[in-house]
Formats: structure tokens, C-alpha cells, sequence
């Protein structure tokens, strides 16, 4: 669907607005796990709709497949270059860094969510709901203990939602939704060295440990002889340990696991444990998969699954000259808008930080209202002369 063009004020975004852009060069939706969620658009200087096109103003636009027009409200517009402005827009969900949480104490997630409608400095257009079994974590108490944005409450820091609760945020308009997973597991399997001749491998198997070197150390009850308890082998190595072309062993202290001295048995039990839950022996996923490239090959046709699979969703990546498969999650999508089509994925470890894009963002937002307070906007290279 092409994007269209809203007033700054707009909050439904069913109509057509000021108007549809036909016109647009180009038009990509960039969102990150837990991070950035933006809009960048290339507009020909004598479009249409150019002398429409200023700050923050909203484009709705598709950002996934099989996913519903999103607001983005515009922060940036550049001058032309060879008769094309250049346009970002960031989610309406930013208005967030806009509005100010006073302090308060929440007994548990959902008297937090309440908190931060009765806690805050200016209206709060925003609803919180959340998705999915948080366990008993979700009765943790959750401060504010200085005011701040709500938007660094939710991701980013230490103390915000994610890190006391955690979970994967959704912004769907002006309804953020917490799931404990958002995504899903559809079966979608990549196969490394096969047909991923067009995937980038950003980290490999030189960062994967084949084993552990595993040990307990402490007192025997009693005494003050310091004992270190280790295996007769030594090493337990993973199963496909011997597929490497040679062994990367972490040693691994276990002494925090018991509460007395353990048997041999026991260590080794426990070992093999840590092992499993620490999917030693496999690969860390870093994969970046350029459409683009992939519409080009032949083997493309044994990807289409990746075409529709979204942000958070879960992923298998086999490694056939290891022997093993590894689980990892889509950590960022680039969707072309215009083409109704993924144009780039990322897979791999999610990181939740976005300390760096809200400073930029923020930067950006004040140096335009400087700009408009001076007359010195750069909306002017959005219109007609």
C-alpha cells in the first residue's frame, strides 16, 4: 500500500489524510527488537505533495509483511540532492521522550503500566497492555526514582521495564503491547554454507566453545582446607565437538551450584547441564539477509518461508559441516514499502539498547526547533520556490 501524508495532529489513520504518495522514490520501514523503529523516505522535489511535506507532519505506511499502516511522524528533511529530498520519520511511539514520569513505586507490571498514566507530567495518549505468562516476575516492584521520559522507562537502562520484567515490546499506533514472546516459531530453517550464499556471517564458529573444563571449590564442612573438586576427564565436550577444527574449552566454576561439597557424579551431572542450557558447541547467529541479492539466485526458491517471517519471530540455522542447528531470532527487519516486500533481516543476538538512538533523536528534534525559531528551517527545501 502506498504511503500517505497525515496532518501533525492526527490520531486516526484510516482515511486518506492530506493526501496518498504515489510519487515517493523510495519509502523503507527500519525496526530493531526492543530498539529503533523508523521510516526513511526519498521524494522527488516536484512531487505532488512537496509543499505538503514538513516537520513533524505523519506518514502511515506498511512496516512488515502482513502488518497493519504504522504512524511515523516526521523529524528530519533534508535539502534536495539532484531533485530529491530525503525524509526521516521516527514512530509515533517516540512522543514518548516527550512526556515526563514523575516518581512512584509499583507493586508488580500491570500497577506499573497504571503508573505511568497517573505519574505522568503531560497527557498520555498511550496504552499499555501486556501478552503472554510473565511468571511470578511479573509482581516485581517497579521505581521511578527521578523523573524522566516514559520512552526510557520502557527499554535501555538499568531499572526499566525490560530489565525488571523483561519481554519483547510491540508499538502498534498508540497501543504498546509487552509479550513475553512476541514473535513465533514457524519452522523456518536456513542452512549455512548451502543456501545462504547470499547471507553475510557476521560471527562464526571462532567464537564458539566446544566444551567446558568444569570445578567446585570451597571448605568441607568443618575444616578451613580449601578442596577443588574436578572431573577424572577433565572436559566434557559437546557433541559435535569433533566437527571443529580444533577444541575452544571454557573453564567453568560450578562452585556457586552447591551448598556442600559435590560428588564427582554430581559435578558431572551438573556440567552437562550447563552445557545444554548454554548451547555450548553451537554457533552464535549473526546473519544479515539482503533480499535484493536473494531475488537474483537460484536458490532463492528455498527461501520463500523468509519472506514472511517478522521481527521476533524464530528462526533455525543449520550448520551441516558442524552437524548441529542453532535457534535465533529476527532482531531487525528493513521493509520496502513501494514493493510490499522485505528489502534486508537480521539474525542473530537481540541487544536491548537504545541509549544511542534516543540521543540522536533527541539531538535531531532539537536542533530543528532551533532551526524553526530562527527562520532557519530546513521545511523550506520541502517546498516549491
Amino acid at each position: 500500500m502506498k504511503p500517505i501524508l497525515f496532518a501533525e495532529g492526527q490520531t486516526d489513520f484510516t482515511t486518506n489524510g492530506i493526501g496518498r504518495l504515489p510519487d515517493a522514490i523510495s519509502c523503507t520501514v527500519t525496526e530493531e527488537r526492543n530498539g529503533q523503529y523508523e521510516l526513511h523516505m526519498e521524494y522527488p522535489i516536484d512531487g505532488q505533495l512537496i509543499e505538503e511535506i514538513r516537520y513533524s507532519r505523519i506518514i502511515a505506511a506498511t512496516p512488515a509483511d502482513n502488518k497493519g499502516m504504522q504512524p511515523f511522524s516526521i523529524y528530519r528533511i533534508t535539502k534536495p540532492l539532484s531533485g530529491v529530498v530525503e525524509i526521516d520519520a521516527e514512530h509515533i511511539s517516540y512522543r514518548m521522550s516527550h512526556i515526563p514520569i514523575m516518581p512512584f513505586t509499583a507493586s508488580g507490571l500491570n500497577a506499573a503500566f497504571s503508573c505511568f498514566s497517573n505519574y505522568a507530567a503531560e497527557t498520555n495518549p498511550f496504552t499499555f497492555t501486556k501478552e503472554g505468562n510473565f511468571g511470578t516476575g511479573v509482581a516485581n516492584t517497579f521505581k521511578v526514582t527521578e523523573p524522566d521520559n516514559l520512552r526510557a522507562f520502557l527499554f535501555g537502562q538499568e531499572g526499566s521495564i525490560i530489565d525488571i520484567y523483561g519481554g519483547e515490546w510491540e508499538f502498534d499506533n498508540f497501543d504498546v503491547i509487552l509479550h513475553r514472546e512476541r514473535g513465533a516459531d514457524n519452522g523456518v530453517t536456513i542452512r549455512y554454507g548451502k543456501n545462504l550464499t547470499d547471507l553475510k556471517q557476521e560471527e562464526n564458529v571462532q567464537n564458539t566453545y566446544t566444551g567446558i573444563c568444569p570445578f567446585w571449590r570451597g571448605t568441607e564442612e568443618g575444616t578451613t582446607t580449601e578442596t577443588v573438586i574436578t572431573l577424572p576427564e577433565m572436559v566434557i565436550h559437546s557433541a559435535s565437538a569433533a566437527n571443529y577444527p580444533y577444541q575452544r574449552t571454557k573453564v567453568v566454576d560450578l562452585s556457586g551450584e552447591f551448598s556442600e561439597i559435590p560428588t564427582v557424579e554430581q559435578l558431572r551431572t551438573r556440567a552437562n547441564r550447563y552445557i545444554a542450557e548454554n548451547d555450548v558447541g553451537k554457533p552464535k547467529v549473526s546473519l544479515s539477509v539482503s533480499f535484493v541479492a536473494l531475488h537474483q539466485t537460484q536458490e532463492y526458491a528455498d527461501l520463500t518461508m523468509i519472506e514472511h517471517i517478522n521481527l521476533c519471530d524464530t528462526v533455525t540455522v543449520d550448520f551441516p559441516e558442524l552437524g548441529v542447528s542453532t535457534k535465533a531470532k529476527v532482531i531487525k527487519t528493513v521493509y520496502d514499502v513501494l514493493l510490499d516486500r522485505y528489502e534486508s533481516i537480521d539474525i542473530g543476538e537481540a541487544v536491548s539498547n537504545l541509549n544511542g538512538s534516543m540521543e540522536a533523536t533527541a539531538e535531531d528534534v532539537a536542533q530543528a526547533a532551533v532551526q524553526v525559531a530562527r527562520g532557519e528551517s530546513d521545511d523550506s527545501y520541502a517546498t516549491k520556490a
